[in-house]
C-alpha cells in the first residue's frame, strides 16, 4: 500500500518517513494480533470468536480516521475512536511520513501499550495451555 501511494499517487515520503511507517505497521500488527489472541483465549468457540472479531473489526475500521479526519467521524462512533489503537497509530504514522517528526510521548504510549498487550497475550496463552 505504501508503494502504491508513493509510485501510483506520487506521495512524497522521505526515507526516514518510510522507515517509521514500516515500524509502525509492524507495531500495529503485533498489537492487533495480541488483542485477537487475548480474545481467542477468552472465547472458547471459534464461531463466537469469529462473530466478535467481525463486529470488533468493523467498529475499529470505521471509528479510526483511516478514510476521513477524526473530526468527521460520526458522533456515535467518536467514543470508540478514543479507545481504538488505530487512531493513535495512524496519527503517529502520518506525523512521521508527512511531517518528518514523531511525537515521543505518543510513541512511548504506543510502545507501552504494545508491550502490555503482547505480555498479556503471552500470559493468556500460557494459562490456556496449562488448563
Amino acid at each position: 500500500m505504501l508503494l502504491i501511494a508513493i509510485y501510483g499517487f506520487g506521495v512524497k515520503v522521505s526515507l526516514g518517513g518510510l522507515a517509521s511507517a514500516l515500524a509502525i505497521i509492524l507495531i500495529a500488527s503485533l498489537i492487533y494480533s495480541s488483542i485477537y489472541i487475548i480474545l481467542l483465549t477468552r472465547i472458547r468457540t471459534i464461531s463466537g470468536f469469529s462473530s466478535i472479531v467481525n463486529i470488533l473489526s468493523m467498529i475499529w475500521l470505521y471509528s479510526a480516521p483511516i478514510f476521513y479526519p477524526l473530526r468527521a467521524i460520526p458522533t456515535y462512533l467518536r467514543p470508540f475512536s478514543y479507545v481504538n489503537p488505530a487512531t493513535y497509530l495512524l496519527t503517529l504514522m502520518r506525523m512521521g511520513m508527512y511531517m518528518g517528526v514523531i511525537d515521543p510521548m505518543l510513541t512511548g504510549a504506543i510502545l507501552l501499550f504494545a508491550l502490555g498487550t503482547i505480555l498479556y497475550a503471552t500470559k493468556s496463552l500460557e494459562r490456556l495451555i496449562r488448563s
